[in-house]
C-alpha cells in the first residue's frame, strides 16, 4: 500500500511541476500576445492562468493530504515537468502561442489518463476535473487557429 501512495505522490509532484511551468508559460503569452485577436486572447490567457493557479493549489493540497511535502522552486520543477518551458515570446504571434499550448495540453492529457486507474479516489476526482478542463482548452484553441 505504501508503494501506491509513493507512486501517487511522485505522479502528483510531476503534475504540480508541469502545471507551474504551464502557468508561467501562459502568463508570458498573456503579456506578449499581439495582433487582431489581442483582446480575446489576452482575456483567454488570463482565464487559463487563473484556472491553472487553482489547479496548482489543488494539486499541492492533495500532496499535503498524503502527508508529503511539495517542492518549492522552479529549479526543482524544471527537473520534474513533462513539458518544455517557454524561453521566448513567439514575437507576439498568437497562432504560434496557441499551437504550443495545444501541444502541451495534448502531452498532459495522456500523462493523466495513463495513471488514472491507479490513483486514489480523491486524486481521480482532481484528475477528472483537470482532464475535462484540458480537453475543453484544446478544443477551444484548435477552433481559434482553424
Amino acid at each position: 500500500m505504501e508503494t501506491n501512495k509513493n507512486n501517487e505522490i511522485a505522479f502528483l509532484e510531476k503534475l504540480l511541476a508541469t502545471e507551474y511551468i504551464m502557468n508561467l508559460k501562459i502568463k508570458n503569452f498573456h503579456r506578449n500576445v499581439e495582433g487582431e485577436s489581442f483582446y480575446g486572447l489576452h482575456t483567454f490567457f488570463e482565464q487559463m492562468y487563473t484556472l491553472s493557479a487553482t489547479n496548482i493549489d489543488e494539486i499541492a493540497e492533495r500532496i499535503r493530504k498524503l502527508w508529503a511535502y511539495t517542492k518549492g522552486s522552479y529549479k526543482e520543477y524544471l527537473t520534474l515537468t513533462i513539458i518544455e518551458e517557454c524561453s521566448h515570446s513567439h514575437n507576439g504571434n498568437a497562432n504560434s502561442m496557441l499551437k504550443e499550448l495545444i501541444a502541451d495540453r495534448e502531452k498532459m492529457l495522456p500523462f493523466m489518463n495513463e495513471v488514472f486507474d491507479s490513483m486514489s479516489q480523491s486524486t481521480q476526482n482532481l484528475l477528472t476535473d483537470m482532464i475535462a478542463q484540458y480537453e475543453k482548452d484544446v478544443w477551444m484553441m484548435k477552433a481559434m487557429i482553424k
